[in-house]
C-alpha cells in the first residue's frame, strides 16, 4: 500500500507555469495543465442567406458563388428594361385610339331662340363626347364613342373645305361646326333661311348628330 509521502500532486496553476499552457480557459485559477479543445465541425461551413444550402467554406466554392451573385445582378437592368418595353407596348396597344389627323377636336351644335341658349358638343381624339350649355352655365361628359367611328369622323372632317370655306349666316335659330385643327379654329354656322350652306357640310353635322343618338 503506498503511502502519502509516495503521492505527487501536481499544484502547477497558469499563473506559475504559463510557458506550459495548452487549451482555452475563461479564468486563471488552477486547472490541469492540458486542456483537450475539440473544434465544433458547424464553424467549417457556413450558411449564405440567398440560399438553402450550405456551402463549403473554401475559397473556391467562394469564387463559384460571387460570380453567380454578379451575373444575377447584371441580369435584373436587362430584365427591367424588357419589362418596360412590354408595359409600354400594352399601353400603347390598349389606349382608344391613335390622332393620326391633323384636327385636334370637332365641335357642333345649335343656338339662338328666345333664350339665346347656346348648346354645344364637343368631341376629342379619345372619342370623349362632353356637352356644354350657356344657360345655364353647365358642362358634362355624356359618352365616349368607339375608335372606328372618330376614325370615320375625322377622316370626313379633314375632307371639308376648311381653309376656304368662310360660311357665317345665323339666323334666330342655327346650327354650327367649328374644328380645331393645325392650333387654328374653323366655325361655320347657318340658319338665316337666306343663304344655303354646302351641302357636304349639312351632312357631316347630320352625321355628328348620329352619334349622340345611338
Amino acid at each position: 500500500m503506498k503511502k502519502d509521502s509516495d503521492m505527487k500532486i501536481d499544484k502547477t496553476t497558469y499563473k506559475d507555469r504559463k510557458d506550459r499552457q495548452i487549451g482555452m480557459t475563461a479564468d486563471h485559477t488552477s486547472r490541469p495543465d492540458k486542456v483537450l479543445f475539440f473544434p465544433d465541425p458547424h464553424f467549417l461551413f457556413f450558411r449564405n442567406p440567398a440560399h438553402s444550402n450550405h456551402i463549403l467554406f473554401c475559397p473556391h466554392a467562394i469564387a463559384k458563388e460571387q460570380s453567380k451573385q454578379k451575373e444575377v445582378a447584371l441580369s435584373s437592368p436587362l430584365r427591367i428594361i424588357t419589362s418596360m418595353i412590354i408595359l409600354l407596348i400594352l399601353f400603347n396597344s390598349c389606349s382608344v385610339t391613335k390622332n393620326i389627323y391633323s384636327i385636334e377636336k370637332i365641335s357642333f351644335g345649335n343656338g339662338g331662340g328666345f333664350t339665346g341658349n347656346v348648346t354645344e358638343y364637343t368631341l376629342d381624339s379619345n372619342g370623349t363626347i362632353s356637352k356644354f350649355e350657356s344657360i345655364p352655365k353647365k358642362s358634362e361628359i355624356i359618352k365616349t364613342i368607339k375608335k372606328n367611328e372618330i376614325q370615320n369622323i375625322y377622316k370626313k372632317a379633314e375632307e371639308l373645305p376648311l381653309e376656304t370655306y368662310e360660311f357665317n349666316h345665323p339666323g334666330n335659330n342655327y346650327n354650327f361646326i367649328k374644328v380645331s385643327k393645325k392650333g387654328k379654329e374653323y366655325y361655320i354656322s347657318w340658319g338665316d333661311g337666306i343663304h344655303s350652306v354646302k351641302s357636304e357640310v349639312e351632312e357631316f353635322y347630320n352625321n355628328l348628330l348620329t352619334l349622340l343618338n345611338h
